[in-house]
């Protein structure tokens, strides 16, 4: 329903509703390929591994796409489990815990903004580089439509994204078979060529980290799943088919361009100049004829990558915040729709991303600016895919330790358990050496900044925690004033009032598991309570238990047969001090509310009474504001 007021969607119980699903395949692979900018990463992170990798480019190029593929994959898996807005948060929250899902969303709206305005640098290096305008004008002029466009919605973007993906994939194509002609059809193997061996153990590993800066588009799709139809299938295919895209076209880019520097007798690192940022140069200096009009291309696309960076980022940025304030991890009021689009965080996103793409131009050049957020946004990217590799580890061995427990027949039934385990260990291994030597290669001011945003966001989860999970009578200030008559409001509000601000999460006993993970994921539930026939509490289901099943098991098993004993419970009339000691003595994330005969009429997570003071906070700035 539509607030009358406000024109805020919400559902009928209070509840934000969910984003309106209406992506394709189509749609979703191209507006993730565009999100990748195919064209602005050769110049801009494909230019920086050239001049660290040297001849062996191609083959660090490979190698960053197979990182990422590896990742992609653990996605994949994840993606076939949680179809919900919010991507990497989600899978942390449901499978690890809501603190480390915190960290990760937290993490996550870093690397996207970052890594969007990256793109947006880079193009505007390339832009001043190519026709002389400034930089911060173009910045400008880049975000500012970007932003209007990420308040329109997603899918004018998408239908941009699929005319310049197919326009881009035809440029890309052409550059390599001209290359190729320029070389006089001669090849040089990257593997053997001189120097190519000897890069430095640091450097390879920078490298390799931009090089996997170009095919990460994959990494906005998991945000905008509620917007996906068919999110189950769609958006494992569209990041494993970005990932192998971006990846072999990059390749054939920068393999095209070394054996023509090569077929000319001159050495990479003699012509890639200091800041790596000189691909441009190199198309100029041995394109001939034909320099000027690649370079005009490259500029042109360079232009609409930009936008369709930041569109794509922003907007799996703004999915993530919107996950998080409808779960209240961060204020309520971004979870705000309006016309069925995240408004507040939409417009939160936006004017964030222009102030970065403006401000930070003023004391740094673009190079300078481009390596600085490129590298901070690449570092938090690993940080946020080992999150994802180790939900999809714990689901992993869950999953498999069940299946053993029912037999072991054969090897392969011994082995296949253990497959998604084993993918994740594999993405973990890789994923942490990289994040390792990339912190212990890459300037120290990036590092610092870092890990200091980790601590804000840890900071700031521990801040909440000790306010809203403390008991009431520490919870009330102890100053007078709007704060503490909202603490005294809440602590005499009743169970059952509480409970109003969302919908209740029941299953029956003989529900299948399939019936209550469907509620639990329509709800937005880390849970639900279990009841039997009569109506009484027969137990606690957790959603990370049943997460790991196949679809087999999910509707052979009932809900009662992996339901937890234990069921926190309070009374109707009981205030919210005892909710939030049922809440702090079980340590379960729902709790029955119960009748005078034991009969269950209603549950309260623990959100809700976060909603409930947010909203008695907003009806007193409202009534302070009429009076």
């Amino acid at each position: 329903m539509k607030d009358l007021k406000t024109g805020v969607e919400a559902s009928a119980h209070g509840e934000p509703a969910d984003l309106k699903r209406h992506l394709t395949l189509r749609d979703v692979f191209f507006l993730s390929f565009g999100g990748e900018s195919p064209l602005l990463s050769l110049l801009t992170y494909g230019a920086v591994a050239l001049s660290l990798g040297g001849y062996l480019t191609p083959v660090i190029l490979i190698l960053g796409a197979l990182i990422v593929l590896v990742n992609g994959m653990v996605v994949h898996r994840l993606s076939t489990r949680f179809t919900s807005t919010g991507g990497y948060y989600t899978y942390a929250v449901h499978s690890l815990s809501e603190r480390t899902g915190f960290q990760t969303g937290w993490m996550y709206v870093l690397y996207a903004i970052l890594f969007g305005s990256a793109y947006v640098i880079g193009a505007a290096y390339v832009i001043n580089y190519v026709f002389g305008f400034s930089t911060i004008l173009v910045s400008i002029c880049m975000t500012v439509p970007a932003f209007l466009f990420l308040i329109l919605g997603i899918r004018p973007s998408a239908k941009y994204a699929i005319v310049a993906g197919i326009v881009e994939i035809c440029v890309l194509a052409v550059f390599f078979a001209y290359s190729i002609y320029l070389a006089h059809f001669t090849f040089y193997d990257p593997l053997t060529y001189q120097s190519a061996t000897s890069i430095p153990a640091g450097k390879l590993a920078l490298a390799i980290l931009f090089a996997m800066g170009i095919p990460t588009g994959y990494g906005s799709i998991a945000p905008i799943s509620g917007e996906i139809v068919n999110a189950q299938k769609v958006v494992g295919k569209a990041a494993i088919s970005v990932i192998l895209a971006g990846g072999a076209m990059g390749a054939f880019f920068m393999y095209g361009l070394a054996n023509v520097i090569i077929s000319n007798g001159a050495s990479i690192r003699g012509v890639t100049g200091a800041n790596g940022l000189g691909v441009i140069s190199l198309i100029h200096t041995f394109f001939g004829g034909s320099a000027e009009f690649f370079i005009f291309i490259l500029a042109v696309g360079a232009i609409s990558d930009g936008i369709l960076a930041i569109l794509s980022f922003a907007a799996a940025a703004s999915r993530t915040i919107f996950g998080m304030g409808r779960d209240r991890t961060l204020p309520g009021y971004f979870s705000m729709q309006y016309k069925g689009q995240p408004l507040a965080a939409n417009a939160f996103v936006g004017i964030l991303m222009i102030a970065i793409c403006t401000v930070i131009l003023i004391p740094l050049d673009a190079v300078d600016a481009f390596i600085a957020l490129g590298t901070i946004s690449s570092l938090g990217g690993l940080f946020i895919h080992l999150a994802a590799n180790f939900s999809l580890l714990r689901i992993g061995l869950r999953k498999a330790r069940r299946r053993v427990g029912a037999g072991i027949n054969t090897i392969a039934s011994l082995l296949y358990p253990y497959g998604e385990a084993l993918l994740a260990v594999a993405a973990v291994v890789i994923t942490s050496l990289d994040l390792v030597f990339s912190l212990v290669s890459t300037d120290l001011i990036y590092a610092t900044l870092f890990f200091v945003w980790i601590v804000v966001g840890y900071l700031y989860s521990d801040t909440r925690e000790i306010v809203f999970k403390a008991p009431m009578g520490r919870m009330r200030p102890a100053s007078s004033g709007s704060g503490s008559e909202t603490w005294r409001a809440v602590g005499k509000m009743t169970a059952m009032e509480i409970r109003s601000e969302l919908p209740d999460v029941l299953v029956g006993e003989e529900d299948k598991l399939k019936v209550a993970m469907n509620r639990c994921l329509d709800a937005d539930s880390p849970a639900a309570i279990v009841i039997d026939r009569q109506g009484r509490p027969a137990g606690t289901l957790l959603l990370r238990d049943i997460t790991t099943l196949s679809d087999e098991e999910l509707n052979f098993y009932s809900a009662v047969d992996f339901a937890k004993p234990e069921v926190a419970t309070v009374t109707g009339n009981e205030h919210a001090l005892a909710l939030a000691s049922a809440f702090r003595e079980s340590g379960l994330p729902i709790v029955a509310i119960i009748d005078n005969s034991g009969k269950v009429v209603g549950t309260v997570r623990e959100r809700e009474i976060i909603r409930r003071i947010a909203s008695l906070r907003e009806t007193q700035k409202a009534d302070a504001t009429d009076s």
